[in-house]
Protein backbone atom coordinates (compact mmCIF):
# COMPACT_ATOMS: atom_id res chain seq x y z
CA UNK A 1 0.00 0.00 0.00
CA UNK A 2 1.20 3.36 -0.96
CA UNK A 3 2.44 5.11 2.25
CA UNK A 4 0.80 8.45 1.44
CA UNK A 5 -2.43 6.50 1.63
CA UNK A 6 -4.27 5.25 4.65
CA UNK A 7 -7.94 3.23 5.18
CA UNK A 8 -11.13 5.39 6.68
CA UNK A 9 -14.24 3.70 7.64
CA UNK A 10 -16.75 6.35 5.76
CA UNK A 11 -20.30 6.78 7.14
CA UNK A 12 -20.99 7.84 3.97
CA UNK A 13 -19.79 4.58 1.99
CA UNK A 14 -20.52 2.26 4.55
CA UNK A 15 -16.99 0.54 4.29
CA UNK A 16 -13.19 1.27 4.32
CA UNK A 17 -12.24 4.22 1.85
CA UNK A 18 -8.38 5.38 0.57
CA UNK A 19 -8.07 8.81 1.54
CA UNK A 20 -4.71 10.42 1.84
CA UNK A 21 -2.43 11.07 4.28
CA UNK A 22 -1.56 14.89 4.81
CA UNK A 23 -0.63 16.86 7.83
CA UNK A 24 -2.89 19.94 8.61
CA UNK A 25 -2.58 22.96 6.55
CA UNK A 26 -3.58 25.49 9.25
CA UNK A 27 -1.00 24.55 11.95
CA UNK A 28 1.48 24.54 8.57
CA UNK A 29 0.15 27.95 7.82
CA UNK A 30 0.23 28.99 11.54
CA UNK A 31 3.55 27.68 12.00
CA UNK A 32 4.74 29.85 9.02
CA UNK A 33 3.22 33.23 10.20
CA UNK A 34 5.41 35.27 11.27
CA UNK A 35 4.94 37.54 14.42
CA UNK A 36 6.31 40.06 17.25
CA UNK A 37 7.08 39.96 21.05
CA UNK A 38 5.29 42.94 22.55
CA UNK A 39 4.38 44.75 25.81
CA UNK A 40 0.92 45.75 26.44
CA UNK A 41 -0.52 47.66 29.26
CA UNK A 42 -4.96 47.02 29.46
CA UNK A 43 -6.31 50.12 30.10
CA UNK A 44 -9.14 50.42 33.46
CA UNK A 45 -12.61 50.33 32.53
CA UNK A 46 -12.64 53.75 33.98
CA UNK A 47 -10.78 55.43 30.61
CA UNK A 48 -12.34 52.38 28.63
CA UNK A 49 -10.68 48.95 28.98
CA UNK A 50 -12.37 46.06 29.89
CA UNK A 51 -14.89 45.62 32.58
CA UNK A 52 -14.01 41.78 33.23
CA UNK A 53 -10.20 40.29 33.63
CA UNK A 54 -8.66 38.37 30.59
CA UNK A 55 -6.72 35.40 30.02
CA UNK A 56 -4.07 36.73 26.85
CA UNK A 57 -3.97 33.06 25.53
CA UNK A 58 -5.74 32.63 23.10
CA UNK A 59 -6.57 36.14 22.63
CA UNK A 60 -7.12 38.21 18.96
CA UNK A 61 -7.73 41.75 19.13
CA UNK A 62 -6.39 44.08 16.87
CA UNK A 63 -3.39 46.56 16.40
CA UNK A 64 -3.34 49.95 15.48
CA UNK A 65 -0.62 51.74 14.93
CA UNK A 66 -1.11 55.40 14.92
CA UNK A 67 -4.00 56.21 12.52
CA UNK A 68 -3.37 52.98 10.06
CA UNK A 69 -5.01 50.02 9.02
CA UNK A 70 -6.60 47.64 11.94
CA UNK A 71 -4.35 44.50 11.95
CA UNK A 72 -5.34 40.96 13.49
CA UNK A 73 -3.45 39.53 15.59
CA UNK A 74 -3.55 36.38 18.07
CA UNK A 75 -2.06 35.95 21.51
CA UNK A 76 0.01 32.67 21.20
CA UNK A 77 2.53 32.32 23.70
CA UNK A 78 2.50 34.85 26.83
CA UNK A 79 0.33 34.71 30.55
CA UNK A 80 -2.04 31.91 31.02
CA UNK A 81 -3.36 33.61 34.14
CA UNK A 82 -5.73 36.81 34.35
CA UNK A 83 -4.60 40.24 33.37
CA UNK A 84 -5.62 43.18 35.82
CA UNK A 85 -6.34 46.66 34.19
CA UNK A 86 -3.24 48.07 34.52
CA UNK A 87 -0.93 45.84 34.38
CA UNK A 88 1.73 45.22 31.82
CA UNK A 89 1.98 41.77 29.91
CA UNK A 90 4.67 40.54 27.40
CA UNK A 91 3.48 38.19 25.02
CA UNK A 92 4.08 36.61 21.67
CA UNK A 93 1.70 37.34 18.81
CA UNK A 94 1.24 36.10 15.40
CA UNK A 95 0.12 38.23 12.65
CA UNK A 96 -3.43 36.37 12.04
CA UNK A 97 -4.02 37.94 7.87
CA UNK A 98 -0.05 37.69 6.93
CA UNK A 99 0.18 37.62 3.61
CA UNK A 100 -2.82 39.00 2.61
CA UNK A 101 -2.45 41.73 4.80
CA UNK A 102 0.57 44.34 5.32
CA UNK A 103 1.61 44.18 8.65
CA UNK A 104 5.02 46.97 7.73
CA UNK A 105 3.70 49.44 10.17
CA UNK A 106 4.52 46.87 12.99
CA UNK A 107 8.36 47.15 13.42
CA UNK A 108 10.31 47.06 16.12
CA UNK A 109 9.63 49.83 18.90
CA UNK A 110 6.36 50.64 16.78
CA UNK A 111 3.42 51.51 19.55
CA UNK A 112 0.16 50.51 18.76
CA UNK A 113 -3.16 50.22 20.68
CA UNK A 114 -4.66 47.30 21.48
CA UNK A 115 -8.53 47.04 19.86
CA UNK A 116 -11.59 45.29 20.26
CA UNK A 117 -13.82 46.62 17.37
CA UNK A 118 -13.89 50.47 17.96
CA UNK A 119 -12.98 50.24 21.41
CA UNK A 120 -9.38 51.09 22.94
CA UNK A 121 -8.70 48.18 25.30
CA UNK A 122 -4.82 48.49 25.59
CA UNK A 123 -1.56 50.47 24.36
CA UNK A 124 1.62 48.36 23.76
CA UNK A 125 4.68 48.76 22.03
CA UNK A 126 6.45 45.85 19.27
CA UNK A 127 9.84 44.37 21.48
CA UNK A 128 10.77 42.27 18.78
CA UNK A 129 9.77 40.51 15.12
CA UNK A 130 9.74 37.02 15.09
CA UNK A 131 10.34 34.99 11.66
Amino acid sequence: MDPQRRHKWSPFFGAECAVEAHSHPTLERMNAVPGAIVDVQFLDPRVGGREKTLVTVPYRPHFRVADGDLLGVQFFDGRETPVLPGEVVSAKVRFMYFPSVNYDALTKGAQFEVREGARIVGVGIVRELLP
